[in-house]
């Protein structure tokens, strides 16, 4: 079978990979499709994929379409599934369903949800985690998919959406779930007690750079404290100046 493969490329997925090992002809893109190219494949598979497919491809296509969604449709349509199932209280898993003119709101195929610790997960470890259970799902399911033999299901509900803009600024995916969600809420003492317990501690650090840069090379720690102590005088002269204008 041919297959199209849009989104995720060989070095994002393990699925190009697997489907040209058991024997089909995978080709990959990421870019914007039209009715002429798409009519030399035999099936089209989306994961990570950008673009809106058009009315006249799906048409074409006939079933023969579908997508990888790391949520538990109709919860977490569009953009950063995996945040919006914490940040929304609903629930996570992956969802392989066909494509229609909505955004993820087409028929499913093959769902599964997922349960995670917020206390010890991170946003990454359960993006990654939704990655590899929405890869198995279609691995171990890959003849009835192509053989279009399961009976698609339609969506139930109104379910959540959110644009890519929607999303926060995250500073890392590797926060801890349950911290990110807790930050909000702390008081403003809670918070200036943490800075000085880091600030403590960072003391600590410095110290010991100290002596281990004067243990190492006492004469080149000295000229870069030389050229610290002259940046720290030029910052005081910046900050009074800042101070005193009006």
């Amino acid at each position: 079978m041919k297959i199209l493969f849009l989104g995720y490329n060989r070095s994002q997925t393990k699925l190009i990979d697997f489907l040209e090992k058991i024997g089909h002809e995978v080709t990959h893109s990421s870019d914007k499709l039209s009715v002429e190219y798409i009519s030399q494949f035999d099936f089209i598979v989306s994961f990570g994929y950008r673009h809106i497919i058009k009315k006249d491809i799906i048409d074409i296509c006939r079933g023969s379409l579908i997508n990888l969604h790391i949520s538990l449709l109709p919860y977490n349509r569009g953009s950063h599934p995996n945040f919006w199932a914490f940040h929304d209280r609903t629930p996570s898993g992956v969802t392989i369903h066909l494509i229609n003119e909505g955004l993820d709101t087409g028929d499913i195929l093959l769902q599964k949800e997922l349960q995670f610790d917020i206390t010890t997960e991170t946003f990454s470890s359960t993006y990654f985690r939704l990655i590899n259970e929405i890869e198995e799902l279609f691995i171990s399911n890959i003849n009835p998919i192509l053989d279009k033999t399961i009976q698609p299901i339609k969506q139930i509900g109104i379910g959540t959406y959110h644009k890519s803009s929607d999303l926060p600024n995250i500073r890392s995916w590797d926060t801890n779930i349950k911290r990110y969600f807790e930050m909000d809420k702390r008081t403003d003492d809670e918070i200036i007690n943490e800075i000085e317990q880091i600030r403590a501690r960072n003391n600590v650090n410095w110290m010991d750079a100290v002596r281990l840069a004067f243990e190492l090379d006492a004469k080149r720690a000295r000229t870069i404290f030389k050229d610290i102590k002259e940046c720290d005088a030029r910052i005081n002269e910046l900050l009074n100046e800042l101070a005193d204008n009006e």
